[in-house]
């Protein structure tokens, strides 16, 4: 069994461990071009919590830093 969760560039894709092993894993997804694109491994559904919490701590830190500004629009981030 699979299930995929997109957004309009990232997302996540759940998987079976193995053929016989239905422990749920994960793979982060990334679109390019329409296409989508799975990471190379897969991680146990159990580190779940653990990356959301760094991507809270990123995204708190990345905010600390230079908007990455063009014609009015922002772009993502650069360092100071």
């Amino acid at each position: 069994m699979e299930k995929e969760f997109k957004g309009h560039c990232k997302g996540v894709k759940l998987t079976k461990r193995g053929e016989n092993d239905n422990h749920i894993c994960l793979q982060i997804l990334t679109e390019d071009d329409e296409n989508w694109f799975a990471s190379e491994n897969p991680f146990s559904s159990y580190w779940i919590d653990d990356l959301i919490e760094q991507l809270k701590i990123t995204k708190a830190y990345i905010e600390t830093q230079e908007p990455d500004m063009c014609e009015g629009r922002q772009y993502g981030w650069k360092f100071r």
